[in-house]
Parts: structure tokens; C-alpha cells; sequence
């Protein structure tokens, strides 16, 4: 990997990249594409390597029960945790985990949500035996290299890199929807003409638009198109339809997707999250293209590698 260069911020002196991430306190953990896209590591546990989901759109890391039989607690934890993915929604238990590591991350009585099954869900036999959501991953930054299937956790504490001058930066932000602070992150997304927030969710596998709140016509058209449908079919039952369009013109700041798949689906079960009859995109891990980027979770930014990958040109002078 070429060398980059870390600017300097208040208090923390420059280092190139190459040095940063052969630094001590950096783990570097390999990882492979899963399902469509996502980002699957091993962790070590009690019955050998296993494999987990890193999912930025998860409050809390959480384990699969059918994955962890023999496993689990006698008993779980007086406590609960709110699940409020596209899947596994709800309230579920939480319980006290020990012996597992992420390369050399030690993770002694790592307390997370235990979910149902994931049974078919990924198309493929072997099954993820989690997901790390963001209780763990706010203590880090995320290098990925793409090129060598490898994942960089970079404690906090050191400043963003000087990224290359192709490379495109996006800004992150809290819920702009909810005062409470759970831990996630969104961006500005626009699709076609219509702009409005998106969830950072590498645990998604697609992007999704909710239908209550979407302000572009097409997908209103759509929306009335399925309903006559239902009801000419004489339905009687509550009218929750799923569907999957091509986007042509999706883009971030100075980050442009030329074609982008979405389901759209009702996210009635998020309405913690503020966002009933709201517009919101979530953003699945397809938006990196299996390409290299990086995340800072503590400045607010994310960064996506070119089409080529090029990492030899600062955009610091």
C-alpha cells in the first residue's frame, strides 16, 4: 500500500498511513464479501472461528440462537435491548458472552442481543453467527482494503488521514429525525431530484426507501399501481407491499452511484427512530461497490475509493 499522510490536528502530530496502520494498538483483520456485499470477519469463540457481520446500522452487536446452541448462558441478563433492523425488529434478551476476540481485540463478557435464526435469509449454507454493531465500532475507525480483503480497526484516538485526491468524501450526521442519540449515523443522500437523509447501514445487503414518506412521483405511481392491484385481487388483509426499482442518479455530496438497486418497503417497526411519515433511504454496504473506503465515526466522515483504486495521491498539498 503507498503511503499517505495523516493531517495534522490539534495536538496530534502527522503520520503517514503505511506507519499508522503498522502501528501497535491497529488491528488489521482479513474479511470476505458475503451474501451481496456485506462485510463478514472471523471471531474467535468458544466453538472455534466463527464468522460476523460488521453492521453500522445495528445499535447493539447481537448473536444468531440458532448458531449458538450449547453455547448460550443457563440464563440470560435482567436486560433488554430494541432491535430496530429491517429484519430482526423487536425487543430480545441480552446476555453475557466471554472467550471472544477479534484478531487480538479481546472482548471478555461482551454483553449482546441474542436473535432469532437466520435460516435462508443469505442464500448461501453457512450461516453469519452475528453482527458487530456500533457499541463496538465507535471506539474505532474502519480502513477497508479492498485489494487485500483486509479491515483496519484504528483506535479513535488518531486524526482522520489525508486521503487521495480521487477519493470522494462524505459527511456523516446524527438522526436528523430524533434528539435521541443511539449511536448511528446518516448522510445527505439525493436520488433523482429528491434529497433526504440515509442511514449508514452496512448490515443491508440493498437500499431501501420507505413508501409512506417518499417524495418522488415514480415510486407514488408505483405505490397506487400495487394497491389497485391488491384490491382488484379482492385482498382483505393489511396492504404492506415490497418492491425493487433500478435508480439511475444516486449521489452524495461529490460521491455519484450511476445505477442503484432499491427495495421499498414501509418502516412502520422504525418508529423509534423518528422517522414515521418522514422521507429516509437506508443505504446498504452495495454503496462501496466492493471498493476500498474508510470511515471515522468520531470526525463524521467516510470516504470512497475510485473505480481504480488509488491510493498515491494526497489531497493535502
Amino acid at each position: 500500500m503507498a503511503c499517505s499522510s495523516l493531517p495534522a490536528g490539534q495536538g496530534t502530530k502527522s503520520i503517514h498511513l503505511d506507519k499508522l496502520l503498522g502501528s501497535q494498538d491497529v488491528k488489521v483483520i482479513p474479511f470476505t464479501y458475503y451474501g451481496e456485499g456485506l462485510f463478514l470477519i472471523p471471531v474467535g469463540s468458544p466453538q472455534g472461528e466463527v464468522g460476523f457481520i460488521i453492521d453500522t446500522g445495528a445499535t447493539r452487536s447481537a448473536i444468531f440462537k440458532d448458531r449458538w446452541e450449547g453455547y448460550l448462558p443457563d440464563k440470560p441478563t435482567d436486560k433488554f435491548a430494541n432491535v430496530f433492523g429491517l429484519v430482526n425488529k423487536g425487543t430480545h434478551p441480552i446476555v453475557e458472552i466471554s472467550q471472544l476476540r477479534i484478531g487480538d481485540i479481546q472482548l471478555p463478557n461482551w454483553l449482546v442481543a441474542v436473535l432469532p435464526g437466520q435460516e435462508g435469509k443469505y442464500g448461501v449454507v453457512e450461516q453469519p453467527a452475528g453482527i458487530i454493531g456500533m457499541d463496538l465500532l465507535k471506539d474505532y475507525s474502519l480502513f477497508a482494503d479492498a485489494e487485500q480483503s483486509l479491515l483496519y480497526f484504528i483506535p479513535s484516538k488518531y486524526a482522520p488521514p489525508a486521503m487521495p485526491r480521487d477519493w470522494r468524501r462524505v459527511s456523516l450526521k446524527p438522526n436528523p429525525y430524533s434528539e435521541a442519540d443511539v449511536g448511528l449515523h446518516f448522510f445527505d443522500l439525493r436520488v433523482g431530484n429528491h434529497l433526504m437523509p440515509a442511514l449508514l447501514d452496512t448490515g443491508a445487503e440493498f437500499n431501501v426507501l420507505n413508501w409512506n414518506a417518499t417524495v418522488i412521483p415514480q415510486i407514488k405511481q408505483l405505490k397506487r399501481r400495487l394497491r389497485q392491484e391488491w384490491e382488484l385481487q379482492g385482498a382483505n388483509d393489511v396492504f404492506d407491499p415490497t418492491s425493487r426499482v433500478n435508480v439511475s442518479d444516486m449521489r452524495a455530496e461529490r460521491m455519484i452511484w450511476d445505477k442503484s438497486l432499491f427495495v421499498i418497503m414501509s418502516f412502520d417497526h422504525l418508529d423509534l427512530l423518528g422517522v414515521k411519515d418522514k422521507p429516509l433511504a437506508i443505504a446498504g454496504a452495495g454503496i462501496f461497490g466492493r471498493k476500498s473506503f474508510y470511515m471515522n465515526f468520531r470526525t463524521d466522515e467516510m470516504w470512497f475509493a475510485p473505480q481504480q483504486d488509488t491510493k498515491n495521491e494526497s489531497s493535502q498539498p
